[in-house]
């Protein structure tokens, strides 16, 4: 990772920006799995059982190329 980069969590009225990380993977399945948004052709969304890969392939990105993936979640319900 580009050493000048450093991980920052954003936090908004409504929702929290933070850093992408394996232990999202939970949440983020449960919440792909909510219609099924994987299907829907104007979106791109990972299918429950692809999130683990999607989430290292940004974290691969993250290390490679300086990207920076964040998690969104909702203040409210967590």
């Amino acid at each position: 990772m580009a050493v000048w980069i450093e991980p920052v969590t954003l936090e908004g009225e409504h929702v929290v920006l933070e850093p992408l990380a394996t232990d999202h993977a939970e949440a983020l399945a449960d919440a792909t799995a909510d219609g099924e948004l994987w299907k829907l052709w104007y979106t791109f969304v990972p299918s429950p059982d692809q999130v683990t890969a999607y989430i290292d392939t940004a974290l691969e990105g993250r290390d490679r190329h300086g990207d920076l993936p964040f998690a969104v979640r909702h203040r409210e319900s967590g």
